[in-house]
């Protein structure tokens, strides 16, 4: 398997698990009375970076002599 493909691999499983987590600790607090919310509201959204440098870093990169 390959290193891009095992990185995915983990964002989507990471991603999930902190979603599921985040929900789950929003909805303790707000049965606690501390942070109020309703269910719709607990949804969270996990963006990662990309692991590839993007054409415009990598083009910086080739003016500048160095790489990121």
């Amino acid at each position: 398997m390959g290193l891009l493909a095992k990185t995915e691999r983990k964002r989507l499983n990471y991603g999930r698990g902190l979603a599921a987590m985040s929900a789950m600790v929003l909805e303790v607090l707000d049965s606690a009375g501390l942070l109020r919310t309703n269910a719709e509201d607990r949804g969270v959204a996990i963006d990662f970076a990309d692991p590839l440098p993007s054409e415009a870093s990598a083009s910086e990169g080739m003016e500048t002599g160095k790489l990121r």
